[in-house]
């Protein structure tokens, strides 16, 4: 699951709680990288959607702290 579909699937995604969402990609990267250190062939895409998620939780908090300003 890429991270756009997490996110539309994530029940904070109709709420639209900024912190729900990133607390819930934060869950999602631990959780992928985590699962990037075990030896199988999924440890590349694992990695890489980790990263992924984390440039996104960096973007919303970026947005996040823009609203509270």
């Amino acid at each position: 699951m890429n991270v756009a579909q997490q996110l539309h699937a994530s029940s904070t995604h109709k709420t639209g709680s900024l912190i729900a969402i990133i607390r819930d990609l934060e869950r999602c990267a631990r959780q992928n990288e985590k699962d990037a250190k075990w030896s199988n062939p999924l440890d590349r895409e694992a990695r890489a959607v980790a990263a992924e998620q984390r440039r996104i939780i960096k973007l919303l908090k970026a947005v996040r702290f823009k609203e509270n300003q």
